[in-house]
């Protein structure tokens, strides 16, 4: 079967049908039309493209800022040009909800569907937690609380954006509880230092230390130019970290207290 050029993607048969059909999509929505003959479909299917490229196509929908958008082409449109500290957690965020929701449109969305979603998503990992503890062998272990309250803080910011520029009247993700989050601080002690610094690599070492000495984010301590430190006072300076305030990070004076080595600076 000789192979589908560019221009013939988007014609096609149907068993059920006579005819051919063209198909094009128009903010994320799927529009089919019937031609009589192949040529006739290739050829409107081509005007069609080239009308949706100069928002010709259907201009009602263009006119409005009402226009009617899936959440997948507006997690698109949000994420277009993020520069974020956390993009790459955003763009997996949007990934997620795409899978999840992504066909729906943002005024369809409703706080009550979201919140079963968000529900639906505990249940299914609690459920794997439950096999797992009686013994059965279950791959992965699901999104955690904090992960699931991650999620759905990308999209309430989504949906605020959306709001903002008049696409829905109300962001649906508002009345929404986050789940309670644990939050454990463990130290290492002096005996687990020394094992991890033993098998480590020694050039590997002493970026470990600064982490472990200073607690910094690992943007924080890889985005670290000379002039954010001051080795006379030992302080380090973060200028624009991720609580958007500068924060300055005392260093260990003299011998490093874990590794029996001078700061790895």
């Amino acid at each position: 079967m000789p192979r589908k050029s560019r221009n013939d993607r988007g014609v096609f048969q149907r068993k059920d049908r006579a005819g051919w059909w063209v198909q094009v999509f128009v903010n994320g929505r799927q529009k089919t039309f019937k031609a009589d003959t192949k040529s006739q479909a290739i050829a409107l299917h081509g005007k069609l493209r080239a009308e949706i490229r100069e928002r010709r196509f259907f201009p009602e929908a263009f006119a409005s800022k009402t226009t009617d958008l899936t959440l997948r082409v507006w997690i698109r449109r949000v994420l277009e040009g993020n520069t974020n500290r956390g993009w790459r957690n955003e763009k997996s965020y949007g990934k997620r909800w795409s899978l999840l929701l992504g066909h729906r449109l943002l005024r369809e969305l409703t706080t009550e569907e979201l919140r079963r979603v968000q529900s639906a998503m505990r249940a299914h990992r609690m459920k794997r937690e439950a096999l797992r503890a009686k013994g059965k062998k279950i791959s992965g272990r699901g999104p955690a609380d904090t992960t699931l309250n991650r999620w759905l803080g990308f999209l309430s910011k989504v949906m605020n954006l959306a709001k903002k520029d008049g696409l829905i009247e109300r962001n649906p993700c508002q009345g929404i509880r986050r789940f309670p989050e644990v939050r454990k601080t463990r130290f290492l002690t002096e005996d687990e230092l020394v094992r991890l610094k033993n098998v480590m690599p020694v050039e590997h070492w002493a970026m470990v230390a600064v982490a472990i000495d200073t607690g910094l984010r690992r943007e924080e301590q890889f985005g670290l130019r000379w002039d954010c430190v001051d080795f006379e006072n030992a302080v380090l300076t973060i200028p624009l970290p991720k609580g958007g305030k500068t924060r300055h990070v005392p260093l260990t004076p003299g011998q490093s207290p874990f590794s029996g080595q001078t700061p790895a600076f």
